[in-house]
């Protein structure tokens, strides 16, 4: 692949440019009524899966309705991938919101505001609602991450640490 080529041209510690397919302004674009913005604005991650050899990343700007967008190794294509149901998944700010079960292939995602965790099959493409933040202090900058060892994830909220475990399906 072109990544794979490049990677293995490159010395330890260099920085080397990937040219792709489809990376482009309107890409990232997301118009709103008085402006248009940049779905990578309030985003601090995106997902690698080693397994479909994509990358992912749900995230939008400050106003407006954000974007599923990814990046296939293979094609070396950049993509909009078709918007998830219900579409109030795709609010404002993405921070650290996209977390990845490889094991599982399925990407995690919890919208901006929302107590509600979202799962994308990475298979199938198909998204469905996985559970929803018990009793807590959701607030707009809390973070999920997934860790193997543990079979889940843990979210980080205002003022709470919760672990949810993805075989059992409880918190």
């Amino acid at each position: 692949s072109a990544l794979g080529d490049l990677a293995a041209s490159m010395a330890p510690g260099t920085w080397a440019e990937l040219k792709t397919n489809g990376l482009t302004p309107e890409l990232l674009e997301v118009p709103n009524p008085t402006q248009t913005y940049n779905v990578l604005e309030y985003q601090n991650s995106g997902v690698w899966d080693p397994t479909s050899r994509q990358a992912l990343f749900v995230g939008g700007p400050h106003d407006g309705k954000g974007k599923f967008i990814s990046y296939d190794e293979a094609s070396n294509t950049w993509r909009h991938e078709p918007d998830p149901t219900p579409a109030s998944m795709l609010s404002t700010h993405g921070y650290d919101h996209n977390t990845l079960n490889t094991a599982a292939g399925e990407l995690y995602f919890r919208p901006y505001g929302s107590a509600d965790v979202f799962k994308y099959q990475i298979a199938t493409k198909a998204w469905s609602h996985l559970t929803r933040i018990p009793n807590t202090q959701y607030n707009c900058c809390g973070a999920i991450e997934y860790f193997p060892e543990r079979d889940g994830f843990v979210f980080v909220g205002r003022s709470e640490v919760l672990f949810y475990n993805t075989r059992r399906g409880s918190w």
